[in-house]
C-alpha cells in the first residue's frame, strides 16, 4: 500500500490536487527540501544527516521527518522503520500514531489495533483511537466477508507507471491520467521522484492508447477530466508553478474548434491561492461538481457544485455540506443517474481514500454516505469510480483507481449477479439475534460547574431529529455503521460526536452491546478567556509543534460546529525576558496558531491573533518569586469569543 500511497500521493498529488514543490529555490538541507515538498530530495539529504547526527533530539526529528517524507511519497512501507526509529529516540506518541496509520494503510489491521490500544493509555485523543480501533475491526470484517458484491481485476491498458482517474466519453473511449514514461515532460517531479502526469485516451475498439493534444498536456501535471456530452468541451485539472510561488491546482476549460482544441483557460470561479480539481460535468443539470481546499470549507478538500447559466456565467460554488464533507479530504466526484460517488479519508474507511456513495432524499438533502467496502475499497487509496455507459444509461460495471498494488492502477469492477449467500456452518440458526444500541444523555454545565439534565436540547442522529426524555435520555437501536450525533441549544456551543458501531463489539456469549455516550453542553460566554491545553512551543520558537495540533484541532472542530462565533486567539509569555521581545514572540505564536486554524478550513474573518506578551498574567506573583508552575500558567495560549453573529 505504500507504493499505493506513493501512487496515492500521485492520487493526491499526481492526481493533481495537492500542492507541488517549488523548483526554483536552492535546497540547503533536508529540512528545507521537506518544507518545499521536494520529498524525494529530502529523503536523500535527511538520511545522510541522520548518519552524522549525535543528539537524541536531533536524531528523533530527522527520523520522523524521513518517515513523513516517505509517507508523502506514497512509500508507506518504507515510512514505518523511520517512525520506529523516531520513537526509539523519544520523539513521542505521534511517531507510534503514524506507524499505526501506516499499518492500517497496509491492511495490517491487527497490528494497527495493538498500537492504537497502546496509545489509549496516553490519555489523549481517546475518542480518535477508539474510533480507529473500531474502524480497523470493521475493515477486517469487510475483507473476510465471503458475500462480496463485486468482482475486481486490473485493466489491460495500465502501464508500469501510475495510471488513474478513468473517464468514459462513450462506450469505447476511456480517458485517464498517467505519468508513464512517454509523458510530454521527462523532468523528475521532486515530490515523488517520478515523472509528471499527462492525459491519455484508450480506445476499446482498437486497444490503442494515445496522447492528448500538446496544448492540453504541458510541462505541468495534468489530470482528472470531464467532457460535455458531445465531447466538444473538456474540463481538466492542471497543477503548475507561477514564478517563485508554490504549485496550485486549477480547473481549466478548452473547446474543440475546427478540429483543434483552444488554449485552455482557468474557469472564472477558481480563486487564487487555493487548490481546485476533479471536475465532473453533469449535462442534464448544467452543473459541475468538483473538489477544492478553498477557505471557508470544513477542512482539507471539500466537494462543491456550481451551475452554468444560460448566459454562460458560472454561479457561486455551493458546498455539498457537512453530511458529505469532513475535516479531512473529499475528492473525485462522479455521478450515475442520481447517485453521487466520491472518495474520502474522513468518513470511516479501510485505510486511505475510500469510495463512498450517496443520493438526495425526499427532503432534498444528502443521505449519509455508504462505504462500498471490499473489494472496491482496500487499505490503500481507492478513488475515481465511474460506471460504463450504454444506450440505455449505465451498465453494472465500470472502472476505478487504486494504489493497492503499489503505484496507481485502473481496475475494472462488475456487480456479481445472482449472488449466493454463504452461511457459516458453525453458527446455530437458532442463535439469538444480535443487537446494537445507542444510549445518549445530555447535560448542561452551570456557572458553578455542576451538570444538570438538558431535555430541551435538540438532538440529531445522522441528520434525523430525536426526542429526549424528561431526564434528557434516549435509547436507539442502531446498525453497524458510523453515526454522527449533533446536539444544539440556543446560548450553548453546538456539540458533535461520532459513534462507529460494529457487531464485532458484542462480547462473546452476549447478544447485545450498548454504546453509552454523554454530551455536556457548555454555555457561550463572550470575552471570557478559555485556555487551550498542551499548546507548547520550543524555546524562542513560534512554530506549531505536533503535540499542539490535537488541541488546535479541537478548536477547529468547535468553530466548524459553531459558525456564528468569531474569536480572538491570544498567546502569553511569562515575565522573564525583555518586554518588547516577549510581545513580538507572543504575537508570532498567536499568528502561527491562527494560520494553522485557517489552513483547516476556518474563514480568515472568524479568527484574529493577539499577542499579549507578559502584560496579562494569571499568576499574580512577583516575577523573581514565581514558581515554575506559576510561570507555566502565565505561558498560555487561549481564545475568547469576541462576537456572536445573530
Amino acid at each position: 500500500m505504500f507504493r499505493p500511497f506513493l501512487k496515492s500521493l500521485i492520487v493526491l498529488i499526481t492526481s493533481l490536487l495537492i500542492v507541488s514543490c517549488v523548483l526554483t529555490k536552492r535546497i540547503k538541507d533536508g529540512s528545507m527540501a521537506f518544507e518545499l515538498r521536494q520529498y524525494s530530495v529530502a529523503v536523500e539529504l535527511l538520511e545522510n544527516e541522520y548518519q552524522s547526527a549525535r543528539e537524541e533530539q536531533t536524531l528523533a526529528r530527522i527520523a520522523y521527518t524521513i518517515g513523513e517524507s516517505y509517507w508523502q511519497m506514497g512509500e508507506v512501507a518504507l515510512s514505518i522503520p523511520w517512525y520506529e526509529k523516531a520513537h526509539s529516540h523519544d520523539f513521542g506518541p505521534r511517531a507510534i500514531e503514524k506507524k499505526a496509520f501506516a499499518l492500517k494503510h497496509l491492511e495490517n489491521y491487527q497490528g494497527a489495533v495493538e498500537l492504537f490500544t497502546r496509545l489509549l493509555s496516553q490519555g489523549t485523543q481517546i475518542d480518535l483511537y477508539r474510533r480507529e480501533i473500531a474502524i480497523c475491526r470493521l475493515a477486517s470484517d469487510w475483507i473476510l466477508d465471503p458475500n462480496k458484491s463485486y468482482e475486481v481485476k486490473k485493466t489491460y491498458f495500465n502501464s508500469r507507471e501510475s495510471d488513474y482517474s478513468p473517464y468514459f466519453l462513450n462506450d469505447h473511449q476511456v480517458f485517464f491520467s498517467s505519468d508513464r514514461n512517454n509523458s510530454s515532460f521527462q523532468k523528475v517531479y521532486n515530490w515523488t521522484g517520478r515523472g509528471y502526469s499527462d492525459l491519455y485516451m484508450y480506445d476499446k475498439n482498437t486497444g490503442n492508447v494515445s496522447f492528448l493534444d500538446p496544448i492540453i498536456n504541458t510541462d505541468s501535471n495534468e489530470g482528472t477530466l470531464s467532457f460535455n456530452e458531445q465531447g466538444s468541451v473538456l474540463y481538466f485539472t492542471r497543477c503548475y508553478t507561477e514564478a517563485e510561488s508554490d504549485d496550485f491546482c486549477k480547473i481549466f476549460e478548452t473547446r474543440l474548434q475546427n478540429g483543434s482544441w483552444s488554449n485552455p483557460q482557468v474557469l472564472p470561479f477558481v480563486e487564487p491561492n487555493a487548490n481546485y480539481g476533479h471536475p465532473c460535468w453533469v449535462e442534464s443539470d448544467s452543473a459541475m461538481f468538483f473538489s477544492s481546499s478553498k477557505s471557508g470549507g470544513f477542512g482539507g478538500f471539500d466537494l462543491y457544485y456550481t451551475r452554468l447559466t444560460k448566459e454562460n456565467n458560472w454561479d457561486e460554488p455551493i458546498s455539498l455540506g457537512p453530511t458529505i464533507n469532513t475535516m479531512s479530504d473529499e475528492k473525485f466526484p462522479s455521478l450515475k443517474n442520481d447517485t453521487l460517488f466520491f472518495s474520502s479519508n474522513g468518513h470511516p474507511g479501510m485505510g486511505g481514500l475510500d469510495i463512498f456513495y450517496t443520493y438526495l432524499n425526499d427532503k432534498g438533502s444528502w443521505e449519509r454516505p455508504f462505504n462500498m467496502k471490499s473489494p472496491i475499497n482496500s487499505g490503500a487509496d481507492d478513488f475515481s469510480l465511474v460506471y460504463a455507459p450504454d444506450a440505455f444509461g449505465y451498465l453494472d460495471k465500470g472502472y476505478f483507481s487504486s494504489s493497492r498494488n503499489g503505484l496507481d492502477d485502473i481496475f475494472e469492477f462488475e456487480k456479481i449477479k445472482n449472488k449466493i449467500t454463504v452461511k457459516d456452518p458453525d453458527v446455530d440458526i437458532e442463535t439469538e439475534e444480535q443487537n446494537l444500541k445507542l444510549a445518549l444523555t445530555v447535560f448542561r454545565e452551570l456557572s458553578d460547574g455542576r451538570k444538570v439534565p438538558f431535555p430541551e436540547s435538540q438532538v440529531l442522529i445522522s441528520t434525523v431529529p430525536e426526542n429526549l426524555t424528561s431526564r434528557a435520555f434516549l435509547v436507539k437501536n442502531i446498525e453497524d455503521n458510523l453515526y454522527s450525533i449533533q446536539v444544539k441549544a440556543e446560548g450553548y456551543f453546538n456539540q458533535k460526536i461520532e459513534v462507529l458501531s460494529s457487531f464485532s463489539d458484542i462480547p462473546e456469549g452476549k447478544s447485545t452491546y450498548t454504546y453509552n455516550r454523554t454530551i455536556i453542553m457548555k454555555p457561550i460566554l463572550e470575552n471570557q478567556e478559555i485556555v487551550l491545553e498542551n499548546i507548547l512551543y520550543d524555546f524562542n520558537q513560534f512554530f506549531i509543534r505536533e503535540d499542539a495540533k490535537p488541541s488546535l484541532n479541537e478548536l477547529v472542530s468547535l468553530l466548524h460546529e459553531n459558525p456564528e462565533i468569531i474569536i480572538e486567539l491570544s498567546s502569553h509569555t511569562d515575565c522573564r525576558g525583555p518586554d518588547a521581545y516577549n510581545q513580538i514572540l507572543s504575537l508570532k505564536r498567536a499568528q502561527s496558531a491562527v494560520e494553522y486554524i485557517i489552513s483547516n478550513g476556518i474563514d480568515v474573518e472568524r479568527v484574529t491573533a493577539k499577542g499579549y506578551g507578559e502584560s496579562a498574567p494569571v499568576s499574580s506573583c512577583e516575577c523573581d518569586a514565581c514558581t515554575e508552575n506559576e510561570h507555566q500558567a502565565n505561558r498560555r495560549t487561549a481564545f475568547k469569543i469576541v462576537e456572536i453573529i445573530k
